[in-house]
């Protein structure tokens, strides 16, 4: 492991993280990287492709319906609906030892989504590793001026794996002792019915601390209207669709709504840039407009690689510097007009740029341009 993230890792805290760092390995970062990936990306995926290899067994007719199912699965809050589904997927591949796998395959994640999980604060010492597995991984910036309450830290750009948001952000315990109490919000199908992911973040809980929560606009408002601190990727699935490796993108021209309520709430928000994180990986480019539209319903279509040898992993040589901007001190205005919305919105595009220029030479990239979308 490089000496010099080391020294980086061990500035995050005191004596205890030190050693916890000092006693890693690089492979115990691959291993963190790899578990990030695998409940990030592969679950939804699994279930899918397990889904399909019954349908080929099955025929036609099944193959048509694999939409439904696969939306019954993961959409479903309670066992008692996920259930029967099993039981007509395991009943019509009992012919065929492979179609018998997909269905067992699509059991069992669904299975895993019932599994009461209790807190497991060690998961943040373990995840927080992550940071070794890549040439530099830091969080820098204004962390001093976020407050204990009434902050959206806004994460950009989303990236393939949101490296700057999760590993740099939630997991990352520098960033949790200056967030203090904060809610950390994803897509709510991550959030809720991708399994993995869900044991994950579900380990991660800490009362009066840390937690996850979907993205959509009504949890916003419920946790708006508590106060707590927020944690969010504005870009979303947008963000990531435009992904382009080398290429510094933001999806946030169009993405009003959340200063809408800030305004409503009386939140400040701090845009937040992470450098390098379109270094992680190359992206399938064609089909842009396509998969942009595919996006706006939450539907992600990106096709990537990262590391020659685990592809679905980032570059470790990529260098991840995160960047916390100024809070944009947005007023209370509860029933703000378009003109306001506009306004606002404006001046935290402009602040996000800002901070872009400010640390592009910082983050090794005196040339780069930040394209907004």
């Amino acid at each position: 492991m490089p000496h010099n993230q080391l020294s980086d890792l061990r500035a995050m805290g005191g004596p205890d993280e030190a050693q916890s760092v000092t006693s890693s390995s690089f492979w115990a970062a691959f291993l963190a990287t790899l578990y990030l990936a695998v409940s990030w990306i592969t679950a939804p995926a699994a279930i899918v492709l397990s889904l399909i290899l019954v349908g080929f067994n099955a025929g036609m007719p099944y193959c048509l319906a694999v939409p439904l199912l696969y939306a019954g699965l993961i959409q479903a809050s309670t066992v008692l609906v996920r259930a029967p589904i099993c039981i007509i997927l395991l009943s019509m591949s009992m012919r065929s030892s492979s179609a018998f796998c997909g269905a067992l395959i699509a059991t069992v994640m669904s299975a895993l989504l019932s599994v009461p999980v209790a807190p497991w604060p060690k998961i943040l010492d373990i995840i927080s590793v992550a940071q070794c597995y890549y040439a530099k991984c830091e969080m820098l910036g204004h962390l001093e001026s976020i407050k204990p309450e009434k902050s959206v830290l806004a994460f950009h750009p989303h990236g393939i794996l949101a490296i700057g948001f999760g590993v740099n952000g939630a997991f990352n315990p520098k960033f949790c002792r200056h967030a203090g109490t904060i809610k950390v919000l994803v897509d709510r199908i991550l959030r809720y019915s991708n399994p993995l992911f869900k044991i994950m973040v579900e380990w991660y809980t800490q009362p009066n601390h840390s937690s996850w929560d979907s993205a959509d606009r009504s949890t916003i408002i419920k946790l708006m209207q508590t106060g707590v601190n927020l944690s969010i990727i504005p870009g979303g699935f947008m963000e990531a669709t435009l992904f382009c490796y080398g290429t510094d993108r933001v999806a946030i021209k169009k993405k009003k709504g959340l200063i809408k309520l800030c305004l409503q709430h009386g939140y400040h928000i701090h845009p937040i840039y992470t450098f390098g994180e379109s270094d992680s990986f190359h992206a399938f480019q064609g089909l842009r407009k396509l998969r942009l539209w595919l996006a706006r319903y939450n539907i992600p279509t990106v096709i990537f690689f990262g590391n020659p040898w685990c592809p679905f992993l980032p570059r470790t040589q990529t260098k991840i510097m995160t960047f916390v901007g100024k809070p944009l001190e947005i007023p209370h205005i509860e029933n703000p007009s378009d003109e306001d919305v506009e306004k606002w919105h404006g001046q935290y595009v402009e602040a996000l740029i800002s901070l872009f220029n400010e640390k592009k030479a910082e983050a090794g990239k005196p040339d780069a341009t930040l394209e907004v979308f």
